[in-house]
């Protein structure tokens, strides 16, 4: 009602419609409720993002705009973008808005369409649980441990993973997986998976370090996300990379076998409480909520087989606060389903969100096992199972006709929160 009541006012006040004139978005900015820095977030838009100029008149140097992909209205900063005399194009290919409520806080996120290749989803997310293997040949590398403070919490990157990663021609998947993971308007040579050990150690660092060059085998859960890791590298690094382009992880990793001469076979110990980190609350995880609030992210659509999937750059380790409703045990581990709560111990019966999927190994109990009714924080990771939006979005075709694929967002649980939410990555406590 406010924004009808607004855009009443705009035309009244400009006189008439304008002529026929738009935007093209020069570098990723919001899309705002209002003319100010201060106002909601309706809509992010990448660039090349193009929109619909509603007003001449600027105010406080907004124009006043629609995105023409989610058709929504609002106000956009005029130094992010260019006015194009003529009338509005068709969407440039690969540019795309994010949905409201989606991205990690600032105009710096960027929301991108993935395809995905048919055989690589039924390979790996065929069963109810995305736990699977991936076999890494001859050049790949281990990143340096992201150690954790031995005095203070830790948050953000400090969350002892070691990174290692190889490229996609150095990856051991069937000649019809390839390429099996890309955004939809970019062919980079540098695309790759990354396989992460959590709570890793220096003596596991160089056991990895030693094996570099040999055939070596991950399993863990696979985990489907955007942290905007797919502009890291223009090209491939002739000694290989640790963090090649990716949206596709193997995260957590909680096995490793080498089969080269001297071999190792070792479990790491993926869900070990992390003692000394803290995820975001519901400072951020709440845009996440407001988006499937509203059934407009993750979208999804498949096309020659592939599936393309909708996602916004968002932030890595969360903990939830949530009431369990139940719990299911299979043979590889955990389906639980839980509201989400707006605060801690949920408070006045307030939810953010209700019924969602968590996932998790049986180990990650930490000897207390989880109980129906039990109101908990759960520290953990989201991801987007790519079985099941394909499953969804089947019927639709392209991206026009692209369809809400909310149950298939899901959280790995690593165990019980043990510190305090933060809701910045500086560490400051909610």
């Amino acid at each position: 009602m406010t924004r009808l009541l607004l855009a009443a006012l705009i035309a009244f006040c400009a006189g008439s419609v304008i002529s026929a004139d738009y935007l093209r978005v020069q570098r990723p900015v919001t899309l705002k409720d209002g003319p100010a820095g201060s106002a909601p977030i309706l809509d992010r838009l990448g660039e090349g993002a193009l929109l619909e100029l509603l007003s001449d008149a600027q105010q406080n140097g907004y124009y006043y705009a629609r995105d023409p992909i989610s058709g929504f209205e609002g106000w956009v900063y005029r130094t992010f973008v260019r006015r194009l005399p003529g009338a509005l194009p068709g969407p440039e290919p690969g540019a795309a808005s994010a949905p409201p409520g989606g991205g990690g806080g600032d105009d710096e996120g960027e929301s991108v369409w993935a395809r995905f290749d048919s055989d690589f989803i039924q390979k790996h997310f065929s069963n109810d649980l995305a736990f699977s293997s991936v076999t890494f040949d001859e050049q790949w590398r281990a990143g340096p441990r992201h150690a954790m403070s031995a005095t203070k919490i830790s948050c953000s990157g400090t969350d002892g993973e070691i990174h290692v990663g190889a490229y996609e021609r150095y990856i051991a998947f069937g000649a019809t997986e390839k390429p099996f993971s890309r955004l939809s308007n970019q062919s980079t040579i540098a695309w790759g998976l990354v396989a992460e050990p959590p709570n890793a150690t220096n003596d596991e660092w160089n056991t990895l370090k030693a094996l570099e060059g040999t055939r070596i085998t991950f399993t863990g859960y696979m985990r489907v996300w955007n942290e905007g890791h797919f502009d890291d590298e223009k090209a491939q690094k002739p000694d290989g990379s640790s963090n090649p382009n990716h949206l596709v992880e193997v995260h957590p990793a909680w096995h490793m076998e080498s089969t080269d001469e001297g071999s190792e076979d070792y479990d790491f110990p993926p869900t070990a409480p992390m003692d000394r980190y803290a995820g975001y609350g519901m400072t951020k995880a709440s845009s996440i909520f407001a988006a499937q609030s509203t059934g407009t992210w993750p979208r999804a659509y498949v096309s020659n087989g592939q599936l393309y999937v909708f996602l916004s750059k968002e932030s890595n380790f969360y903990q939830l606060p949530v009431r369990i409703l139940s719990i299911q045990a299979t043979s590889d581990g955990l389906i639980l389903t839980a509201d989400v709560c707006r605060f801690v111990g949920c408070a006045d019966n307030q939810y953010a969100h209700r019924n969602l999927r968590l996932v998790t190994r049986t180990d990650s109990q930490g000897g207390q096992p989880f109980t129906e009714g039990e109101m908990t924080e759960l520290l953990g990771v989201f991801s987007v199972h790519l079985g099941r939006a394909k499953q969804l979005a089947a019927p639709a075709a392209s991206a026009a006709e692209a369809m809400f694929v909310g149950s298939a967002l899901e959280f790995y649980v690593f165990s019980r929160a043990t510190n305090k939410a933060v809701k910045s990555s500086k560490c400051v406590p909610e």
